[in-house]
């Protein structure tokens, strides 16, 4: 790593930066102490509305007050063995400078600040900057891994081959935690600049964070009284994203898949090695389950989320393929209870325990989850985990739970709703309305018989509305612009 550091006073540098520009001498060489010079670097963040706060904005609203990290290359280095391309300085703390409201600088422990390359020899000193933001720190915290274990690692595979300059800086396995609740944002930018321009001229350099992940979330309706299905109602306790890519790298230099189409973000691309899965999010604590019946969520215009207090899911833009019981491809599933319309409103999914489905195979083996339930309110009061007649109140069936006569045990399965090809973006929301009026979907991929139809075989209709999500900066803009496609599925 080529590193370069001057030291400053930091009160009497930064009117000077802003003042005097000077030609580099070799008795003013980076390194040099207490050469007010013009060779510190600067940032801006284009924030207008930065001390605006927007409640569906999740960690990147932050960013503005407690700073971000940046890395740089040199183009104008040489090569290292192998042509490699090192970079200037990694993963940097840039924080904002109290004396000059709205710009932000990087030091060390000691005050020293960074500073641009030489302008020695013809040179501009350039520099290409990768910025970032939360923390590699917040990401690994928020997905549960470790950064020892080689998630979130920055790697360089910029190469130089002559004068030109091949930049490849990376954000390796970036992972995504599989509870929807502890999802966060990412923002990243990327930038050049010079010391000819920008350090001798007292002009900073401005990053323009954008938002790396989509967004995703869930809702639903059902006019319940209209349809032929034989159920009287649903009740929702939990949402799942199947065969979603929870791991991939981030290339900062590379520019997105889709940017020639209109995709959001201008700089940083999702690239393999990549792995898939699922995120969820299964009601808890505090949460209300959602109940569609002949009285509430009737129409498309009354769905609501059913995301609980879980909210968006973040997830890693991907053109997807649709799931069917042959691949690996993209699908939604409800955690839900249907009861049908006879007197008793009998339960009919998740199906009765201890039932003949197949063979050898019973009901028991289903994935069932088991929540009591406050018979009034609907509200989440335990996640139970049953083990022959008794509740626990922990996975190890070490704590006996008896619900209070005003709480109800209930069980839920997963119904899963395959989707046809759907392409996610960088910086863009999407919001999938399900409609339930004519059915529930099918098996999960994760039960006994992925893809079997819930009850009969019936169609469930999903409408996709896309949103752009604004630049970090433009919180105030959220959601004005964006363009509705439907896509009805029917499950067969």
């Amino acid at each position: 790593m080529n590193n370069k550091l001057t030291t400053y006073s930091l009160l009497l540098l930064l009117p000077a930066l802003m003042l005097i520009s000077c030609t580099q001498g070799d008795e003013d060489l980076p390194g040099a102490a207490g050469k007010a010079d013009g060779s510190a670097i600067l940032f801006s963040v284009t924030m207008p509305d930065a001390d605006r706060r927007s409640n569906s904005t999740t960690v990147a609203d932050n960013l503005s007050d407690g700073g971000f990290y940046v890395s740089a290359i040199c183009p104008e280095d040489d090569a290292a063995a192998g042509n490699t391309l090192n970079t200037y300085f990694t993963e940097q703390f840039a924080t904002r400078l109290d004396e000059m409201p709205g710009y932000f600088g990087m030091f060390d422990q000691s005050s020293e600040q960074w500073v641009w390359p030489t302008t020695r020899h013809g040179k501009q000193g350039q520099l290409k900057f990768f910025a970032f933001y939360p923390s590699r720190e917040v990401l690994s915290r928020d997905a549960a891994v470790e950064l020892s274990d080689g998630y979130f690692t920055l790697t360089n595979k910029s190469t130089k081959r002559g004068t030109a300059v091949t930049y490849d800086y990376r954000m390796s396995r970036f992972n995504i935690n599989n509870d929807i609740s502890r999802h966060i944002d990412f923002v990243t930018a990327t930038a050049e600049g010079s010391k000819k321009a920008n350090g001798e001229t007292g002009v900073d350099v401005n990053l323009a964070f954008e938002h790396q992940l989509s967004r995703v979330t869930l809702k639903a309706w059902g006019n319940i009284t209209d349809n032929n299905s034989g159920f009287a109602n649903i009740e929702i306790a939990g949402v799942r994203i199947g065969g979603a890519v929870v791991e991939s790298d981030f290339n900062f230099a590379e520019k997105p898949t889709n940017y020639a189409s209109g995709d959001r973000t201008t700089t940083g691309n999702w690239v393999a090695p990549q792995t898939k899965g699922c995120v969820e999010y299964i009601y808890r604590e505090g949460d209300i389950v959602i109940r569609l019946d002949g009285d509430s969520y009737k129409a498309e215009t009354a769905a609501t989320s059913i995301m609980g207090n879980g909210g968006w899911a973040m997830v890693i833009p991907a053109d997807y393929t649709g799931w069917n019981k042959n691949n690996q491809g993209l699908y939604f599933s409800v955690l839900l209870r249907v009861k049908g319309k006879d007197k008793n409103n009998t339960l009919l999914y998740p199906y009765v325990e201890g039932a003949q489905m197949s063979g050898t195979t019973n009901t028991n083996k289903m994935n069932v989850i088991y929540l009591s339930v406050d018979r009034t309110t609907g509200e989440v009061m335990k996640r139970l985990y049953k083990d022959g007649p008794q509740f626990f109140t922990d996975p190890g069936h070490t704590q006996v739970y008896t619900a209070p006569d005003t709480e109800e045990i209930r069980n839920y399965g997963w119904a899963a709703i395959p989707l046809s090809t759907l392409c996610w973006k960088p910086g863009y929301q999407y919001t999938y309305t399900l409609d339930y009026t004519n059915g529930v979907g099918v098996e999960d991929p994760a039960d006994l018989f992925p893809g079997r139809p819930i009850i009969s075989k019936i169609s469930v209709a999903v409408t996709e509305n896309g949103t752009t999500w604004p630049m970090v900066y433009d919180f105030k803009n959220e959601g004005e612009d964006g363009v509705d496609v439907t896509d009805k599925i029917t499950i067969e």
